[in-house]
Order: C-alpha cells, then sequence, then structure tokens
C-alpha cells in the first residue's frame, strides 16, 4: 500500500468520527460524615442508622453547588450548609469520574439525570 494511500485513508477516516456518547451519571443521597473544605474531600454516609455505608468522593473545579433554597453556590464546600451531618444530593459520573461530584445539592431530589448538567 503506497505512503499516499494510507494518509488520504486516515483523512477520511478521521473526519467521520463519531460524536462521543453522553457522558453517564448516578445520582446519589446521603449524610455528610466528613468534609473538608480545603482538600475537596469528604466522606458521605449513605443508608439508614443500621444498613448503611460509607463513600469516599471529591470535587472539583467542574463541581457545581446548590444551596437550600435550589440556587447555585459560588464558595463551594465553604458554604455554611456543607457542614457534618448535612443531608445532601450529588451527582457522580462514571468510570474515571465516579468519585468525583458533578452537582452537590443541600436540596432534593434532582432533576432527571443528564438534563441539569447542559447549562
Amino acid at each position: 500500500m503506497s505512503p499516499m494511500f494510507v494518509c488520504l485513508t486516515l483523512a477520511v477516516a478521521g473526519g467521520q468520527t463519531p460524536p462521543p456518547p453522553e457522558m453517564k451519571v448516578k445520582v446519589m443521597h446521603g449524610t455528610i460524615a466528613r468534609i473538608s473544605a480545603n482538600t475537596g474531600l469528604l466522606v458521605i454516609k449513605m443508608g439508614d442508622e443500621k444498613n448503611f455505608k460509607q463513600e469516599s468522593f471529591q470535587v472539583d473545579k467542574i463541581t457545581r453547588y446548590w444551596g437550600a433554597d435550589g440556587g447555585m453556590l459560588g464558595e463551594g464546600l465553604r458554604h455554611a450548609g456543607f457542614k457534618v451531618g448535612a443531608e445532601v444530593w450529588f451527582v457522580v459520573g462514571t468510570g474515571g469520574l465516579g468519585r468525583t461530584i458533578l452537582e452537590f445539592r443541600l436540596v432534593g431530589p434532582l432533576p432527571p439525570p443528564g438534563n441539569h448538567l447542559r447549562d
């Protein structure tokens, strides 16, 4: 096969790359067990008092925060409402973003997954 044909084939194939699939997300609910606004690390307790588990999560610069009134919060984890014992609803990604909180709320329930991430 000639080098010219290979380059042309790659150029044509590259122009037909399908769009990436929509990100899949999981909507979760729990209570803050530990929080560090400095590092962005959280431990969330999920379940009832007898049957619960605690899982670690991380916020990132892509995380959006919502207050109890439903309004967006600019101060992130430094907001007074995000404290140990606070009930929270949150959205995490899947795969490499499975421990990253994409949306963090002091009010619930959340709208259907995907609709709120497009703003």
